[in-house]
Order: C-alpha cells, then sequence, then structure tokens
C-alpha cells in the first residue's frame, strides 16, 4: 500500500522508518538500482531504513519494492519509485532589442534552471557574461557590439540543460 518517492537526483539516500512488535526481515525485488539497509530488524525497535540510488535518474522512472516479512502475517510491501528527471529552464525575457549602436535598455536577465547549464550565441557580436551556470537562478549580461551594416540583423543566444533548450532572440 505505501510508496517512497525518490527525486531524480537523489543519489544520497533517503530514509524512512520502520516499527514492529515482532522480529522481521526485508526482501527487495527490482532494485538494482539502488541499495536497501538494513534488511532485518528486532522486535519493538524501530529502525531506518535508507535507499540510496546507485545513479542520479535522466533515464525512466525506476521501480521497485520492499516487502517486509513478520511472522505468519501478510508481508507489508512497500513501493520505490525513482522519479525521472524532468528538466526545467526559463529566462526571464524572450526577445531583446538593441539600438543600432549596440545599446540594450535592460541587458541583464535571469536564468532559472534545475540543473547545471551552458549558453551558446548564434553571432559573434552578440555575448554573453556568462556562458554555463549550475541549478538555480543566475544573472546574465548581454553585450552587443555596434551594428555597422546599416541593416537589421539577429541573433539567438541558446540555453541548454540535459536535453532542453531555450532560445533568447535578439
Amino acid at each position: 500500500g505505501d510508496t517512497f518517492y525518490l527525486d531524480a537526483l537523489e543519489v544520497e539516500g533517503k530514509s524512512f522508518n520502520v516499527s514492529s512488535n515482532k522480529d522481521w526481515t526485508a526482501e527487495v525485488s527490482n532494485m538494482a538500482w539502488a541499495t536497501v539497509s538494513p534488511l532485518s530488524g528486532g522486535k519493538d525497535r524501530s529502525a531506518t531504513i535508507t535507499v540510496v540510488p546507485k545513479t542520479a535518474n535522466d533515464e525512466e522512472v525506476r521501480e521497485g519494492t520492499i516487502s517486509f516479512n513478520y511472522g505468519a502475517a501478510a508481508p507489508k510491501v512497500v513501493k520505490v519509485v525513482h522519479k525521472k528527471f524532468e528538466p526545467q529552464l526559463t529566462l526571464s525575457v524572450a526577445e531583446l532589442t538593441a539600438s543600432s549602436t549596440g545599446k540594450l535598455a535592460n541587458p541583464t536577465f535571469k536564468v532559472t534552471s534545475n540543473a547545471a547549464w551552458t549558453a551558446t550565441s548564434s553571432q559573434p557580436w552578440a555575448k554573453v557574461d556568462k556562458t554555463s551556470g549550475e541549478a538555480g537562478e543566475t544573472e546574465v549580461t548581454l553585450s552587443l557590439e555596434a551594428n555597422v551594416e546599416g541593416k537589421d540583423r539577429s541573433a539567438v543566444v541558446a540555453f541548454k540543460n540535459k536535453g532542453l533548450t531555450v532560445e533568447l532572440t535578439v
């Protein structure tokens, strides 16, 4: 009946408590992707069961079970789910427009990501001051060289994390 969830990037381990009025043993099924301990406990003692994934999960949802056996009663089964990583990446702006001198009214914007990210520009005249960052919120500033050609031009700055791409049009 019970389900225990692990976040996709969880690799440090997560725990839950087991209490029983009888000695018990645990049997792990379909969980080659994690270690579980302890697998037994004593009567009238509480135990902390720790599930440690071997790797972060950016593939498919992983599932398994831990069956707790205690005496003649039917085992208590806990379903363990290691969630799949779902990349999230947002920019506080989607488009920036500059004058021909390369001046931007607001050249600074925020990148919010749940994983490490990278940024690349499609044009050498459009540059960001940070081409990579960690999970969280990062302030990034865009700088442009003056447009001496006398005609409109555009660039795309692509921000990527774990397969997700968000583009800023300049």
